[in-house]
């Protein structure tokens, strides 16, 4: 089965799991009042009758607040985190509803999310939402350091631009050119063709990099084996430049 249709056929049986489990619990009360079960049935139906009135009485002091947006997004919340719990690949759901959110508050959130369950890719796309801008001062600091954590899980561009940030200085990340060429080095191994046309360069010109003629000859020829080079990433708030769900790299087995 190919990657993308395999990746739809997960998300759709994520959805039938958890709204067949929701199906059930939301059932299950009634089918207990014609059995010796039925005291407990009765108090289940009056909890779900107590929680769809506070629901109610939330939208409608969330309504006359002209807020009710809140509510909204509470329940958005909630249910997409129900339904990632039955998602083999939850990182990969998190990053996908991310990219189809449409409204840049949801598609953070759900970057986070994603995160916090230590997906590469994931880290790396907070990384980018920091660096862009989106976390005011201090910014680039945690960019650098989500770039990071994500090129330790192996994440090709995302060890490219801890090698930038390292090779000029960013934030609170002091110029490290000995470390930068090393992280340089890491993801043209990892086959970032960016990062081995910058070795190339940097070992001809002596920039950043001792001069060497050898290395700089032995990187050119990786560069120029992993053309075409793609250009840099966008994050997933960038909706005209983010790729349709790339393959995550040190995503955890779900």
């Amino acid at each position: 089965m190919a990657p993308a249709l395999a990746s739809r056929v997960g998300r759709r049986a994520a959805w039938l799991r958890a709204l067949g489990v929701l199906a059930l619990f939301l059932a299950a009360p009634f089918l207990l009042l014609r059995t010796p079960l039925a005291r407990l049935g009765e108090a289940w139906i009056g909890l779900l009758l107590m929680a769809a009135w506070a629901l109610l009485v939330a939208f409608a002091i969330a309504f006359m607040l002209w807020s009710p947006g809140a509510v909204v997004t509470w329940l958005e919340r909630r249910l997409r985190r129900w339904v990632a719990r039955f998602s083999p690949e939850p990182v990969a759901l998190w990053l996908h509803w991310a990219r189809h959110a449409g409204r840049p508050a949801m598609a953070r959130w759900c970057v986070e999310q994603a995160a916090e369950l230590g997906g590469a890719e994931a880290r790396f796309q907070l990384g980018l939402i920091h660096l862009e801008g989106g976390s005011g001062p201090g910014g680039q600091s945690l960019a650098m350091a989500h770039f990071r954590a994500a090129a330790e899980q192996g994440h090709p561009e995302a060890a490219f631009r801890l090698a930038e940030g390292l090779r000029t200085g960013v934030g609170a990340f002091r110029a490290e050119p000995r470390e930068a060429e090393a992280w340089f080095q890491r993801a043209a191994e990892l086959g970032f063709g960016p990062a081995a046309a910058w070795l190339a360069r940097a070992y001809a010109e002596g920039e950043g990099v001792a001069a060497d003629e050898a290395l700089a000859r032995q990187w050119a020829g990786r560069a120029e084996r992993l053309r075409p080079h793609p250009p840099l990433s966008r994050s997933v708030l960038r909706h005209d430049a983010a790729p349709e769900d790339p393959p995550s790299c040190g995503s955890p087995a779900g």
